[in-house]
């Protein structure tokens, strides 16, 4: 990790330690609205269906998890902390995980959170079509009550990450009531057992939570939330400047100068687990060809986009698992060399014949269409469209297309036989384990819609070496794994990892207790603890 990664932390926490021993500010209990600017509407209010940060980040004030995960600076590596379950216990095969639950814990409808609600909300994610379901199913068989508040979780078979994949967010608790009341609506309708209860959502504009006055960590010091979705990055950074809304994320990049100097405002850059990718669809022409893939990671020019366009609030990608998870492995060289990527081209049959600047191969011109969302990403639209003119430069016919986060979502979570376009660019979050980086995105069972294989990858070695390192209990032989793994990606390039993004905050100078963490990404930008003068 960077001296200004260390050096950034080391901050952080003597940011946090200042918070715990100094105690909340007397203006914490006035209470009032923040209101926060986020670049994206929100699919599904409801963890196991969850599509995106936007949902995650709105579902982590209402939901909680039986656990969380938090990065050590000290020790470079994460720890698991109590949530909704206070301690916990493995058997010594390690196929079994008891939990003893926090008592006297209410979801926002009245109804008690208990092991029943906890066998409830496993078994709703391993016996329904949620839409993390199957990668749940590889390896959860059941929940049983013990008593009332303890539970136990039984594996098909003992996996190494077992930890890291409950302290998911897709397994947050969700009011076995609720889904009874709403069914399917319930995506609309949350109900959790956090700080905040949901109030109202109006699509497209904005999401409305309340205190949740019987909070077991004691009420919150807002009175409430309001998270404004505003797409045009300039427009969030002119509400945050003016007072409209006390918290912005990610502002735009040219004003962060600008704000910087406004003494009414604070900025806060920090780094993640997220990291920037497109991702390619391994099944179609032109992505289908593995040279035609170098070629790409090739022909675009990550460090210079990073230092340019980023102004430097990015690190580049080595590797597919961040620097924030367990089992990193830099295989990745970052090249930026344009003539043998145009090279690797010319050897796979893509010539400009007419020299009119486009390669062609049996008729065909090497055709790229690029989506990425406007608004999600720090500066999405100039970097689709510098990606696109380092492509045209090497003979590709490529084309950006901007869509809404909700429609670019919609795009890529379809079948292979109906998948639309040939690259995302998209965001991926290693959270805490090797395993959510490869496993999720790179295993040929999970293909989407089965799981998160968006680019439709399959080779039997990395399915066996992924199978082999889920299980694998001693660390230094999982851990060769996933370096073979990612060896295999560095010269396949299923994905293009660009860079490891930083989130940004924007806020004002009397709002406090604003969470910044790198993992994960529930919890990358959390107003739980929040208040304001």
């Amino acid at each position: 990790m960077s001296l200004g990664r260390k050096l950034h932390w080391v901050l952080v926490g003597l940011a946090l330690l200042a918070l715990v021993f100094s105690g909340p500010s007397p203006a914490a209990a006035k209470g009032g609205m923040l209101k926060a600017a986020i670049g994206m509407n929100p699919s599904r209010l409801d963890p196991p269906n969850a599509t995106g940060a936007p949902d995650m980040i709105i579902d982590s004030h209402i939901f909680e998890r039986l656990i969380e995960v938090r990065w050590d600076e000290a020790t470079k590596s994460r720890k698991f902390v109590p949530a909704l379950a206070e301690r916990w216990e493995a058997s010594p095969d390690k196929k079994a995980w008891t939990f003893h639950l926090r008592q006297g814990v209410k979801f926002h409808d009245g109804t008690p959170f208990n092991a029943e609600a906890v066998k409830f909300n496993i078994e709703r994610m391993i016996n329904q079509k949620m839409l993390m379901s199957r990668e749940y199913q590889l390896f959860l068989a059941g929940a049983e009550v013990i008593d009332e508040s303890t539970v136990r979780l039984d594996c098909r078979l003992a996996v190494a990450p077992f930890l890291d994949l409950i302290e998911q967010s897709y397994l947050a608790m969700v009011s076995p009531a609720a889904v009874a009341k709403y069914g399917q609506d319930v995506v609309k309708n949350p109900v959790g057992t956090g700080p905040y209860r949901f109030k109202e959502w109006t699509p497209g504009q904005k999401v409305v939570l309340e205190a949740n006055p019987d909070y077991w960590g004691g009420r919150p010091k807002m009175d409430g939330l309001e998270f404004v979705f505003v797409p045009d990055d300039m427009a969030r950074a002119n509400m945050l400047q003016t007072g409209e809304v006390d918290v912005v994320y990610n502002p735009p990049l040219p004003m962060l100068d600008k704000l910087r100097g406004d003494k009414n405002l604070e900025i806060f850059s920090y780094p993640t687990a997220e990291l920037l990718l497109m991702s390619l669809n391994n099944q179609v022409v032109p992505t289908n060809e593995v040279k035609v893939r170098r070629a790409i990671k090739l022909a675009i020019d990550r460090r210079g986009i990073v230092k340019a366009i980023l102004k430097g609030n990015a690190e580049v990608c080595t590797s597919p698992v961040s620097l924030f998870a367990w089992g990193h492995a830099p295989v990745d060289p970052v090249e930026f060399d344009p003539k043998k990527a145009a090279a690797l081209l010319e050897e796979a049959g893509w010539v400009d014949t007419n020299k009119d600047g486009i390669r062609e191969k049996e008729g065909r011109n090497l055709a790229l269409t690029i989506r990425a969302p406007s608004g999600r990403y720090p500066m999405d639209t100039v970097v689709a469209e510098a990606i696109q003119t380092q492509l045209k430069e090497v003979g590709f016919e490529a084309k950006v297309e901007l869509m809404e986060f909700g429609a670019f979502i919609g795009a890529i979570y379809r079948p292979v036989d109906k998948a639309t376009g040939d690259a995302f660019i998209v965001s991926w979050s290693s959270r805490s384990d090797a395993w959510y980086a490869l496993h999720k995105t790179l295993h040929s069972k999970l293909w989407i819609p089965a799981g998160s294989n968006a680019a439709f990858y399959k080779n039997e070695t990395v399915d066996r070496l992924l199978d082999g390192a889920m299980v694998e209990l001693d660390p230094a032989k999982r851990l060769a794994m996933y370096e073979e793994v990612q060896r295999v990606y560095d010269a396949e390039v299923p994905m293009i990892g660009l860079w490891y993004m930083n989130s940004i905050v924007g806020q004002g100078k009397g709002v406090h207790g604003v969470t910044r963490q790198p993992i994960p990404v529930a919890d990358q930008f959390g107003l739980k603890a929040a208040w304001k003068d």
